[in-house]
C-alpha cells in the first residue's frame, strides 16, 4: 500500500511537547505574564520563527519573551543539552519498519541540526535515511514544504508515503503534500477527517504496519 514512512518528531517520536508547554506556562506565570494552554497549543507544529513571533505577541514584547525564555532554559537546561524521552512504542515501530526495509525520514518543525541531536541522544537517528527541518523551508506546517522535502530526500513519491503525526498543523501539511496520514494525538487531538487512522499510541500502530507496508 505504501513504500515509505515519514515521521514528525516532537510529540510523536519524542515526549517533548508536554514538557515544553508546562515549562513555558510555569515560567510565564512566574514572570507575571501568564499563558494558557490554548495560547501555547497555537505554536505546536509550527516552525520556530512562527512560534517565537506568536509568543512575543502574547507576552507583550521581545524583551518579555527573552526573559521568560531564560526561565524556561533554567528549568529545562540549555537546548543544546536537553534530552527528551521517546514516546511509548517508538522503538517497536522503527525496528519493525527497519526489518521490513521501509525507508524512513523525519519532517519536523525543529531545525535540522537539532533534529539530529535529539534523535541521536535517544539512539534512533540511525533508523532514518533523511531528516528535513523547518530551517530548510520558507514556510512551516501546515504548509506542505517540509514533507515534500523529506520525500525527495528518500526518493519517494508523495502518494507512496505514510506520515505519522500528532498535531493538526502537521497532519494538514502531510495531506496537502499528497500523503496519507496516521494521527497519534499528543497534548491535543487534531480534528482531521481524512486520516487513514487515529490511534492511541505508536504501540497500536505496530499492529497495522504489515497491512500498510505490504
Amino acid at each position: 500500500m505504501f513504500s515509505a514512512a515519514i515521521f514528525d518528531m516532537d510529540g510523536l517520536l519524542l515526549d517533548s511537547e508536554r514538557c515544553l508547554m508546562n515549562a513555558w506556562l510555569a515560567a510565564a506565570l512566574a514572570h507575571g505574564r501568564p499563558l494558557t494552554e490554548e495560547d501555547f497549543l497555537y505554536t505546536v507544529g509550527r516552525n520556530a520563527s512562527e512560534s517565537r513571533d506568536r509568543l512575543i505577541h502574547l507576552l507583550g514584547s521581545e524583551t518579555e519573551y527573552r526573559a521568560v525564555q531564560r526561565v524556561v532554559f533554567d528549568r529545562l537546561g540549555p537546548e543544546s543539552e536537553r534530552v527528551f524521552p521517546l514516546k511509548p512504542g517508538a522503538i517497536a515501530v522503527l525496528e519493525l519498519l527497519s526489518k521490513m526495509r521501509v525507508p524512513c525520514a523525519v519532517a519536523s518543525s525543529t531545525h535540522t541540526k537539532e533534529i539530529r541531536r535529539r534523535l541521536a541522544a535517544v539512539d534512533v537517528l540511525h533508523h532514518f535515511l533523511a531528516v528535513a527541518g523547518s530551517d530548510e523551508v520558507s514556510r512551516g506546517k501546515p504548509d506542505p514544504a517540509v514533507y515534500e522535502l523529506a520525500a525527495r530526500r528518500i526518493d519517494a513519491e508523495p502518494s507512496a508515503c505514510l506520515v505519522f503525526e500528532d498535531s493538526e498543523n502537521g497532519a494538514n501539511a502531510a495531506l496537502r503534500a499528497g500523503m496519507a496520514v496516521v494521527v497519534i494525538p499528543d497534548i491535543r487531538a487534531p480534528q482531521i477527517s481524512r486520516a487513514l487512522a487515529v490511534l492511541p499510541s505508536l504501540y497500536a500502530a505496530v499492529l497495522h504496519l504489515g497491512d500498510w507496508f505490504s
